[in-house]
């Protein structure tokens, strides 16, 4: 899958969480390094629109982060989505607009995500 890489270490993400700050979204999660090697891990942030009765994709890869870890060690990871990159074009009304709710997740690839929380407007 999009971000699968290989590593002599293994991870694990956990306590992610998202809220809306100004004209963006901070996305945050906390990454441990579960192996007995120093490694690099990226956090991939994906949104979702819950707008069901429009056709939109699935999940789009909106913002990612590389951080080194060290061996047993946790760091936490903020990844800030700026409003603007999650807008769709209303061919009607000729302008960019947000949906009224998104769903936003973390993970080390396209595959591999957690749930980080949802968004409204």
């Amino acid at each position: 899958p999009f971000g699968f890489g290989l590593s002599y270490t293994s991870f694990e993400i956990k306590n992610s969480a998202c809220a809306l700050s100004g004209d963006k979204i901070r996305v945050s999660a906390d990454i441990a390094n579960t192996g007995d090697a120093d490694g690099d891990e990226v956090l991939q942030v994906y949104v979702s629109s819950n707008r069901a009765e429009k056709d939109r994709p699935v999940k789009l890869l909106k913002g990612f982060k590389r951080v080194s870890i060290g061996a047993a060690q946790t760091v936490s990871v903020s990844v800030d989505v700026e409003l603007d990159d999650i807008k769709f074009y209303n061919p009607e009304s000729g302008e960019w607009e947000l949906d009224a709710s998104y769903t936003v997740f973390v993970g080390s690839d396209s595959r591999n995500i957690i749930n980080a929380g949802s968004v409204e407007f």
